[in-house]
């Protein structure tokens, strides 16, 4: 499993659906355990699970998979990669050699050797598809009918896509859909820092999302808020253009804070589409939530930096651990 976004919940998602369904499964790679450290202990009839990045795709050239699937592709990395085009390359190079079958969104299909399931959001001529509300499954000889997406405890279109993709990888590699699947969409919750939500403080709704590595990451989650937000931006510099995501944004943003290494790439991007009026411009993340709360004509505070951590943080993790300590201070403050 590859992606600009949603690799960590789709991976989770489908080896917690195999494991509920009596398979030996684990989720391996860029998510945190080595894929090696598990392929001593793989028999026959068991999954890994793979999180496969960009930079390790660009290393492993002979990687072979039975079923393999790329979530998205949005810009990042440019700044390692060098074009759009050349990240493009890289992520659609995880089908080169996968030998049973393609995973694909109906939106983005790609040229490949081995079968292919598609699933969708809304086109019914897709193997997994949503229609009214539920998703519904297409064998040879009838339509299953699955889940209904009110039933799904993770919400939004992009969440929704992340589930159908480890939906079908789960179908794929079982070879039919149990109920099991259903089961363990109902109770899945996403990960930390994925739009977690950290309750209420000073009368705004406080959401982490840490995990919002990328631009496109960032505009999934404003989406997903209701009402007029505060947002919290900023971090390691990719060389990223911020110039079309500002002449997008959605009007529910009203204010920006922001702090980090591209602030500059960000305030540049702003400029160009005459939105710099919105932002204030702080020394760090711990100075930003301080002012953060002056902003009462808004329902919510969203941190989605819209970049990488590493200008001043190991990882997205002890970024979002920083920010949920200086919440849990505010809200013992108040």
């Amino acid at each position: 499993v590859t992606g600009t976004n949603g690799k960590t919940t789709t991976v989770s998602l489908t080896a917690e659906m195999l494991k509920n369904a009596g398979y030996k499964a684990a989720a391996v790679g860029n998510i945190g355990v080595p894929f090696i450290n598990w392929c001593k202990w793989l028999g026959e009839n068991d999954a890994a699970v793979v999180e496969v990045s960009s930079f390790q795709l660009e290393q492993s050239q002979c990687f072979c998979s039975d079923i393999a699937t790329i979530t998205n592709i949005t810009p990042d990395h440019i700044e390692r990669h060098g074009t759009m085009e050349n990240y493009i390359e890289i992520k659609k190079s995880i089908f080169k050699n996968t030998k049973e079958m393609a995973v694909m969104n109906s939106e983005e299909q790609y040229e490949v050797k081995c079968k292919k399931f598609i699933y969708s959001l809304s086109d019914e001529n897709a193997d997994l598809f949503v229609k009214d509300g539920i998703i519904y499954y297409r064998t040879d000889e009838e339509l299953i009918d699955v889940i209904s997406i009110e039933d799904l405890k993770i919400k939004g279109d992009h969440n929704i896509l992340n589930a159908l993709c480890a939906l079908s990888l789960a179908i794929c590699f079982s070879g039919g859909c149990s109920e099991c699947f259903a089961d363990t969409l109902r109770k899945y919750n996403l990960p930390k820092y994925r739009i977690e939500c950290l309750g209420e403080v000073c009368g705004m709704n406080v959401f982490n999302d840490s995990k919002g590595t990328n631009i496109g990451a960032t505009i999934c989650a404003i989406k997903s808020m209701r009402g007029d937000t505060v947002l919290i931006m900023g971090g390691y510099d990719k060389l990223d253009d911020y110039t079309l995501f500002f002449k997008t944004l959605d009007p529910k943003i009203k204010h920006i804070l922001l702090c980090g290494a591209n602030t500059l790439a960000v305030l540049n991007g702003a400029k160009n589409a005459e939105k710099d009026n919105i932002i204030e411009v702080f020394e760090d993340i711990n100075s930003a939530v301080t002012n953060a709360f002056q902003y009462t004509d808004c329902n919510n505070l969203l941190f989605s930096p819209a970049t990488s951590s590493f200008d001043v943080y190991y990882d997205y993790k002890q970024r979002g651990k920083v920010f949920e300590e200086l919440i849990n201070a505010k809200r013992q403050s108040q």
